[in-house]
Order: C-alpha cells, then sequence, then structure tokens
C-alpha cells in the first residue's frame, strides 16, 4: 500500500486546510492580515507584494547570516544558532 504526503497549511480560524502544490489561484489563499505597511528594511518592496504569501514564502530566512542581516546577533548566539540549523531548518518569514 503506498500513501503519500503533502505540505500544508492550516489556517487559524479557518476549517479548510491550504495544500501548497494546489494554492495556486486568486481565490484559493490563505487569509491575509491585510493593511499592514510595508517595514523600513524591507523599503524595496511593494505593499502587494508584501501581502503576498507566495512572497512571503519565497523570502524567508534561512540562513544564520541572512538572520544576522535584518537583526544583528551576539557571537554566543550565532554560534548557537550554526549548531542548531544543523540539525533543524530555519525559516523565518520576513
Amino acid at each position: 500500500m503506498e500513501t503519500h504526503t503533502k505540505s500544508f497549511a492550516r489556517c487559524k480560524g479557518h476549517r479548510k486546510s491550504y495544500l501548497l502544490e494546489e494554492a495556486d489561484s486568486p481565490d484559493d489563499k490563505p487569509p491575509s492580515r491585510g493593511g499592514q505597511d510595508v517595514p523600513r528594511m524591507f523599503s524595496g518592496i511593494t505593499p502587494a507584494q508584501w501581502s503576498d504569501w507566495r512572497w512571503q514564502f519565497r523570502n524567508r530566512i534561512t540562513t544564520v547570516e541572512e538572520l544576522d542581516r535584518y537583526l544583528p546577533l551576539t557571537g554566543d548566539e550565532k554560534a548557537a544558532l550554526t549548531l542548531t540549523t544543523a540539525t533543524y531548518p530555519m525559516a523565518i518569514s520576513p
């Protein structure tokens, strides 16, 4: 018997689970918290990009070096994160 698993996101307050591979239509997306301003550190980003969950997913922070650019880390924090990310992947939305 063969089983398949797919990545999905369950939105808080919503009954529908969104399969990431199938969420391509503009009507089939997790709800946004619209009306948010783009933070100054992302000044080259339009409000439309900032509120697009696909843009957020594509531009997530996945390395210690990238995180350090946005949030200055101490040497101890960098060392601890480096050890942790060697085992567990990191993905932080902007």
